[in-house]
Formats: C-alpha cells, sequence, structure tokens
C-alpha cells in the first residue's frame, strides 16, 4: 500500500513539473557531448555558426562572410577585430 502510495505521488508531482514547465525536455544535439572549454569545441561552434549564416543568405545569397561551404574542405575563416 505504501509502495502504491508512494508511486501515485510521485506521477502527481511529475504531472505538476510537465504542466508547468519547471523542467522542460529538449533534444539532444552532438553539441551537449563536447567539453565547452575546449579549442576543437569552439572552432566546431565557429564552423557551424559559418554555416548557418552561409545558408542564411536570403534571395540573393550573399552574406558579409569572406568564405564559402566547400563540403571536401575545412573552412578557414580569418577574423579582423579593429575595436
Amino acid at each position: 500500500m505504501m509502495l502504491n502510495a508512494s508511486f501515485f505521488f510521485l506521477l502527481i508531482v511529475l504531472g505538476i513539473v510537465a504542466y508547468f514547465e519547471i523542467y522542460a525536455f529538449a533534444v539532444f544535439t552532438p553539441r551537449d557531448y563536447l567539453v565547452w572549454e575546449d579549442p576543437k569545441t569552439w572552432d566546431y561552434d565557429k564552423s557551424n555558426l559559418v554555416f548557418m549564416q552561409l545558408n542564411a543568405g536570403g534571395e540573393q545569397k550573399k552574406v558579409p562572410l569572406q568564405s564559402q561551404v566547400e563540403l571536401t574542405w575545412t573552412s578557414f575563416l580569418v577574423y579582423n577585430d579593429e575595436n
């Protein structure tokens, strides 16, 4: 009886958490399993951002970047920070 009551209480708490979205479930991405401080992860993030920028050029397909997507090559970008 006590085990059933505890399980029922757990289901009630789970329902409250799901209803109020206290714990939101998210789809896992390959980024979730990487070490965030690793320079290889930073390079991975940069290349993904550049790929998204190149694909988001719109109808004109012009973006303010000096690179292009090559499936067989690694893209290298030169950042010029004049701040």
